[in-house]
């Protein structure tokens, strides 16, 4: 229980389960009540939980990866062809609805794609000089 100046509020939750305000006299929660509310602030946050599709997890690797491609061929093979298979998994998961497991792979393949640009670029860049 916690107490403060006269006119601040004053919570306790008794085995009554009782919310009083010390200002403007006492009022009580019920039980049920409680319980009531504590039920729907959990749907609340359960439904906040709920992972959307990855989205646009899949559309930032896929802009990667096109913007990988036209050198990474050339200077970054391996790392390309990782990126391509870690798309094409998360596009599985995607397909049986694993949505955790989709994003996961779409953000690593987003990120095995920047990597073979900057080493393709790099190259790229070196090759000119």
């Amino acid at each position: 229980m916690s107490h403060f100046t006269r006119a601040s509020l004053q919570f306790s939750l008794p085995a009554a389960c009782a919310i009083r305000l010390a200002a403007s006299g006492t009022k009580r929660a019920t039980p049920s009540g409680v319980r009531s509310t504590l039920a729907i602030l959990s749907l609340a946050l359960a439904a906040c939980a709920t992972p959307a599709p990855p989205e646009a997890d899949l559309a930032a690797a896929r802009a990667a990866l096109l913007q990988a491609e036209p050198f990474g061929h050339r200077y970054a093979r391996a790392e390309l062809a990782l990126a391509q298979s870690k798309l094409a998994q998360a596009e599985q998961a995607m397909a049986r609805d694993d949505w955790r497991e989709a994003r996961r792979l779409a953000e690593q393949a987003e990120v095995d794609a920047r990597y073979a640009w900057a080493l393709s670029e790099n190259e790229r860049v070196r090759a000119e000089q």
